[in-house]
């Protein structure tokens, strides 16, 4: 009986696992975040991104991102119609900014994605076993306003669903509908 038990709690774990394939992010900092900016942002057009990196093997450059900037289109709930342009580190610091950055240095965080000529030289190969790592920022200036962690397994290129959910993933971390620095909400604050 304890060993049927511990076979069905064992597939339950791995049941629970397999929902989101390997995709996952780790909750990051939006210290300086309030859901005004990304609105504030949305009003002025696309918004500057900063993608470097590669997820998978042969997928870099302005192919890879565009596939992530598609992938990243309208992802922000609540703000409305959101488009993201490519961004070079280059270019004048816009007011307001987003870096995507895969497969970085392990040290490497979303303070040092908000820095376009750190993140330039940021992103990584593809990983040998195919997992991916993105580091995400979304920036003013030079300023963190939040930041995220995820991580996929196992991309079996840069059109696996996989990738389309972790940037789905990221792109919920990394702009809250609320501003997740007042804590619960209340209907009766003063």
């Amino acid at each position: 009986m304890a060993s049927v038990l511990a076979m069905l709690v064992a597939a339950l774990a791995v049941g629970a696992c397999a929902g989101n394939a390997g995709v996952r992010t780790i909750r990051g900092d939006w210290s300086g975040y309030s859901p005004t900016y990304l609105q504030y942002a949305a009003s002025k057009g696309s918004l500057p991104t900063l993608v470097r990196g590669e997820a998978v093997s042969g997928a870099k450059g302005d192919e890879f991102a565009g596939r992530v900037l598609g992938a990243m289109k309208d992802r922000p709930l609540g703000v409305g119609p959101i488009s993201f342009e490519a961004m070079t580190p280059a270019s004048d610091k816009p007011p307001l900014f987003v870096s995507m950055i895969f497969n970085p240095d392990p040290s490497f965080d979303s303070v040092a994605a908000c820095d376009p000529i750190r993140a330039d030289r940021a992103g990584g190969p593809a990983r040998p076993d195919g997992t991916t790592r993105v580091v995400a920022a979304f920036c003013s200036s030079q300023r963190l306003l939040s930041g995220t962690v995820g991580e996929a397994g196992a991309l079996s290129g840069a059109a696996d669903p996989k990738f389309d959910e972790l940037v789905r993933l990221v792109m919920i971390d990394l702009f809250p509908q609320r501003d997740p620095n007042i804590g619960p909400g209340c209907t009766s604050c003063p």
